[in-house]
């Protein structure tokens, strides 16, 4: 009988010493994994020949298992740039009550009627409308007998202008007027009053014609703008075309002149002659208005022929005019008061006139207000006018006009007005 005894089984899980582990089998796994894949990685690198940085973040991406949708990240871009902010120009996303498009189109359709004038052919729509415009539509409402003295002027004007749009058959050949009309003076002496009273008495198309609805800050805009001028006023005949301050345009050129400049005053005097597109029989007047009659264009004077002198009043259209101003005025002036009136006005211009009885007319109003609460006074509480307010006023108003003036205009009337004195 064997008597040793065997040792009892020890479990496995004792047989780990205290302290001991097993190597991690998984780390191990784990790093040579991340070696791999490094590895990997590297062989990539070294076959690209280039990586770009958007390469770089989709790889980056589907590592971490966030694959991006490019396209949804470029339409929210663009949805974000084509927000509007405060005081930003309107976007193509952006709501509008009314289309750009549309709004073209209702132009264009307005326009159409006039576009389709043979005249129009070569003149741009935008430039047509900006001259049509400028046409004095309303009632213009000044005759004349608005106008006090002057007889003379009225009687040339009625013969070169009026007579002929009246009757035009008469006004041929030999008879027919000139196209071209100049009123020179001193300021403010009604010239702009005499021409709108020329196309109300005539019944004529009225355009009103200024330096700024010519020039333009583009090159070559204002000689277009020229064009389209007389292209309305001879598709409208009969046409009066009235330019206040001619000498701004059609001044004497230069060596040191603007091309630009040069080029409108060209064009301008290209079109008056009708060498483009006009005829004999075209029933188109200009008329230019100028204080300052030395400064113009030796050819600009030339197709002017009809040069009028506007002097300051004389005596009798002094008293006129104060009759006329005062017609509707309350007032206690005699016929000698007037007389003494107009006598003490002498070198007074018209508009100096006028300025004379709008100061008298505010005598009774000062003497309102010292006496009582001016919010109370009523029209009727006031007392008419008389010889004193206007004594007042002509100490306190001098002329605007000095003679010395009036002999330069007068030397250069003797020289090339249509008439001496």
């Amino acid at each position: 009988m064997d008597t040793q005894k065997k040792a009892p089984a020890i479990e496995p899980s004792k047989r780990i010493i205290q302290g001991l582990r097993p190597p991690d089998r998984t780390k191990n796994t784990r790093i040579s994994d991340e070696d791999d894949e490094s590895n990997e990685e590297e062989e990539k690198e070294k076959k690209l020949p280039f990586s770009s940085a958007l390469d770089k973040l989709q790889e980056d991406d589907a590592k971490k298992g966030k694959a991006t949708n490019l396209k949804k990240n470029t339409a929210s871009n663009n949805n974000t740039r084509n927000k509007r902010t405060f005081n930003s120009p309107r976007g193509p996303n952006d709501s509008d009550p009314e289309p750009a498009n549309k709004k073209k189109k209702k132009t264009s359709d307005s326009d159409n009627e006039s576009m389709d004038h043979p005249l129009y052919k070569n003149v741009d729509a935008s430039m047509v409308e900006r001259i049509e415009n400028e046409i004095l539509s309303a009632q213009l409402n000044v005759h004349w007998s608005d106008i006090a003295g002057l007889e003379d002027v009225k009687c040339a004007l009625n013969e070169m202008i009026i007579l002929p749009h009246r009757n035009p058959e008469i006004f041929t050949g030999l008879r027919q007027p000139p196209k071209g009309l100049l009123l020179f003076g001193p300021p403010g002496n009604g010239k702009t009053m005499i021409a709108k009273a020329v196309a109300t008495e005539a019944n004529l198309t009225f355009f009103s014609i200024s330096a700024a609805t010519l020039t333009s800050k583009w090159i070559g805009e204002g000689e277009k703008m020229v064009k389209a001028l007389f292209a309305v006023a001879r598709a409208k005949q009969p046409s009066f075309i009235f330019i206040d301050e001619i000498d701004s345009i059609l001044s004497a050129r230069g060596a040191e002149e603007h091309e630009s400049t040069r080029r409108l005053k060209t064009e301008f005097l290209v079109q008056f002659d009708g060498a483009t597109m006009g005829t004999e029989e075209d029933r188109i007047t200009v008329m230019g208005a100028t204080n300052r009659p030395q400064d113009l264009d030796e050819a600009a004077r030339r197709r002017l022929p009809k040069r009028i002198y506007v002097p300051l009043p004389e005596y009798a259209s002094r008293r006129a005019l104060l009759e006329l101003l005062i017609k509707k005025e309350r007032h206690s002036l005699s016929a000698e008061d007037l007389d003494l009136i107009a006598t003490s006005s002498e070198g007074y211009s018209a508009n100096d006139l006028s300025y004379l009885c709008k100061d008298a007319a505010m005598g009774p109003v000062r003497e309102a207000t010292l006496k009582s609460n001016f919010s109370s006074v009523r029209l009727a509480a006031l007392r008419p006018l008389n010889i004193g307010d206007f004594q007042v006023s002509l100490k306190k108003m001098k002329p605007s006009v000095s003679p010395g003036e009036c002999k330069h205009y007068e030397d250069w009337n003797q020289q090339f007005g249509s008439s001496g004195l």
